[in-house]
């Protein structure tokens, strides 16, 4: 352990964490940020596209974070990139919190970033693992292309879903909603639909169980169309499926007990969005935030980087209130 309090310790390397990283270590203040190379959009993926990034639309997220390291290494050094996985995070003397990595080494700091992210929980359909990132897609704002005809993969909450096939109706002549074999979800979304198909007519339905999922692509390439396998050995062809799976939280880093991180109620509660909120998105403990997807309603890049940018000025502003005495604002 350290002698001295590092002033800036952040769990998690994404846009966020990065984010977060740069914006304290333009006050070169000292900062420590923890990665394990985790993301949530792996490099095998074949999402190319950074999502309402400008300059950066069509590059892999990959790159994006490289970039962003060697920049922080290059230009910033109070800044210390470490490839650890963070497993404990708890309070101890003088307010500080100390950090626990899975080898056993602890690191003591004056705030916490948490920017750790989710996982996606993928559906347990034969095929999709192997289609997911190139031709099962999250985000059509990522991989949005003409086609005559594309699928959606309907799952709860249906509102997300409506969502998305409303945007895949901007792109394809006919929609296929999959409800695999779920009538009641077919129902939600059917009452849905009623007022929608007033001004379009492409929505259809499939209430067939799928079987599984079939595409052509390679490790990292796109593939050309997915064959669909359903319950009466039917295959159907579509350009490519739209889904967004069940979100969960990252649960590598355990909180002691004197650590709270107070859960959004709202309708992303049940993925476990902090309940953090702008500007300082600051938990209920003072010097403890929260950055990227955790707090952010729309889990794309530019608003990871935009809350991770926002906690880095938070806590440069902490410490520099504690520094010189000031009273706190927040």
């Amino acid at each position: 352990m350290q002698e001295q309090a590092i002033d800036v310790l952040i769990v998690g390397g994404g846009p966020a964490g990065l984010a977060a990283a740069l914006a304290i270590g333009c006050h070169r203040h000292n900062v420590t940020l923890f990665d394990n190379e985790s993301p949530r959009i792996t490099s095998t993926s074949s999402f190319t596209g950074i999502n309402m990034l400008p300059a950066w639309s069509s590059a892999h997220t990959k790159n994006y974070i490289l970039e962003a390291r060697r920049d922080i290494r290059d230009h910033y050094p109070t800044v210390t990139l470490v490839d650890a996985t963070i497993v404990k995070a708890e309070k101890v003397w003088a307010g500080d919190i100390m950090v626990t990595n899975s080898d056993g080494k602890c690191w003591v700091g004056k705030k916490l970033v948490i920017a750790t992210g989710y996982e996606d929980m993928l559906p347990d359909i034969p095929g999709y693992k192997e289609a997911w990132g190139k031709s099962i897609f999250h985000n059509l704002a990522y991989q949005g292309r003409e086609a005559p005809r594309v699928g959606l993969l309907a799952d709860n909450p249906a509102e997300i879903g409506l969502y998305h096939a409303k945007c895949a109706a901007q792109l394809a002549n006919r929609v296929t909603i999959y409800t695999n074999g779920d009538d009641k979800l077919q129902k939600l979304f059917i009452g849905d639909l009623l007022q929608v198909q007033r001004y379009c007519h492409k929505f259809f339905f499939d209430n067939r169980r799928i079987i599984s999922l079939q595409t052509d692509a390679g490790d990292t390439t796109l593939a050309k169309d997915i064959r669909i396998q359903l319950e009466d050995d039917t295959i159907v062809t579509e350009a490519f499926l739209v889904h967004t799976p069940q979100l969960k939280v990252k649960d590598t880093l355990k909180f002691s007990e004197d650590i709270h991180l107070e859960l959004a109620r709202d309708f992303n509660a049940k993925a476990g969005d902090s309940a953090a909120r702008a500007p300082h998105y600051q938990t209920v403990d003072r010097g403890i935030f929260v950055a990227g997807d955790l707090v952010t309603r729309y889990k794309h890049m530019a608003s990871a980087i935009s809350s991770g940018c926002n906690v880095g000025i938070s806590a440069s502003i902490q410490l520099l209130q504690e520094k010189y005495e000031d009273w706190p604002h927040f």
